[in-house]
């Protein structure tokens, strides 16, 4: 067969879907990698990997209509020329312009999945919010009308889609956990308890939680001050985005320290105690995965996608979404009773191998893909 594997992001495509691609090329398959910017490093990598790459021109934020239509032109172009027998899609934007690409060009055999809502469906605060969400709920509904399957991550997610109709009658929807993890590349390792580390690895949005982690690190560290804090992400334009003044501040008050974007986030990880993500809203946070694999005890939301990755008491603690002081206390039981960071760390590690490794994540994408 001759695949289209269609991304939002050169790193997240090589990072996330590397794997897949590269099954699905050593089952004889050809497999085209399609993603904005795939150039030099990424463009390489993906060739290692047994595909071919292929840029097309993506504006990942926001919803601007002549952008988007040139997105689509880019997209319908390519996989007209390519003559695809599927096409894979995730994301928001790539799921939507390449279910319509693929649709436009009578592509036989669509796979889609919703990787999370994003926050078109999780920030409702103006009226530029609301616009947006009727639009995305429009794109959605039209682009998955056509897909052959169309795989979420969490139940949640799914739930949402059918109350808002956005998924068609008889669609065959299934289930997957999440986008899995390499569990030879996320080697389990001691967690240090000197100091006592929570890391956050994300976005710097704030449906990730990202003020909610820098308060509680703050009402931790007067309790506990050889807690240590750490922040791992990039700076973004994007409405919700934090700004760099917040950071910058954080930083000079001693609550936290931010690394920026890291490409490989495994040496931050070895050097965690406990991984925090008090998300809004997730499809299966990649980052979670990462950090269960390397053996770390999980806190993390009561929320959709989240609370699929922890068994409270077992492997980590769940808070309530927006809640820093919940955060806080979530925090101090750790620094108070270090044993809970290994022995949660080891049932991670134990979850993740059974049920996020990737060979059986890509198992059943694989033969959703080749049933076409």
């Amino acid at each position: 067969m001759r695949l289209a594997v269609i991304g939002n992001d050169p790193h997240y495509l090589v990072n996330f879907r590397g794997r897949l691609i590269s099954d699905l090329a050593q089952r004889g398959h050809e497999v085209h990698a399609l993603a904005p910017n795939l150039t030099g490093t990424a463009l390489r990598s993906v060739q290692a990997l047994g595909a071919t790459g292929w840029s097309y021109p993506l504006q990942r934020q926001g919803i601007n209509p002549i952008r988007d239509v040139v997105t689509l032109r880019g997209l319908v172009r390519i996989l007209r020329d390519l003559h695809v027998d599927a096409a894979f899609t995730y994301t928001i934007k790539p799921l939507v312009y390449g279910a319509m690409a693929s649709a436009i060009v009578r592509v036989p055999h669509r796979v889609a999945m919703v990787t999370g809502v994003g926050s078109a469906f999780t920030s409702r605060r103006s009226a530029r919010d609301h616009l947006v969400h009727v639009v995305a709920k429009n794109l959605y509904r039209y682009a998955l009308a056509g897909q052959s399957v169309v795989f979420f991550q969490n139940p949640d997610d799914e739930a949402l889609f059918r109350r808002l109709g956005l998924l068609p009658e008889g669609a065959d929807v299934r289930l997957v956990n999440g986008s899995g993890i390499d569990l030879g590349e996320f080697v389990p390792s001691p967690p240090p308890t000197s100091p006592i580390t929570f890391t956050l690895v994300a976005r710097l949005h704030r449906e990730k939680g990202v003020r909610e982690f820098a308060e509680a690190a703050g009402l931790v560290r007067r309790r506990h001050p050889d807690s240590r804090f750490v922040l791992v992400g990039p700076f973004e334009e994007h409405p919700n985005a934090i700004r760099r003044e917040e950071v910058d501040r954080w930083q000079s008050e001693g609550v936290l320290s931010h690394l920026g974007f890291l490409s490989d986030v495994r040496p931050v990880l070895r050097d965690t105690s406990v991984y925090v993500l008090p998300s809004y809203r997730e499809g299966t946070p990649r980052s979670v995965l990462e950090a269960m694999a390397v053996g770390r005890a999980i806190i993390t939301s009561d929320a959709p996608g989240c609370r699929e990755t922890v068994q409270p008491g077992v492997n980590g603690v769940l808070v309530p979404v927006g809640d820093a002081r919940a955060l806080a206390e979530a925090m101090s039981l750790f620094v108070e009773d270090t044993q809970r960071i290994e022995t949660m760390g080891e049932a991670s590690r134990a979850l993740a191998e059974r049920k996020y490794d990737v060979a059986r994540v890509n198992a059943t994408l694989i033969r959703a893909l080749e049933s076409g």
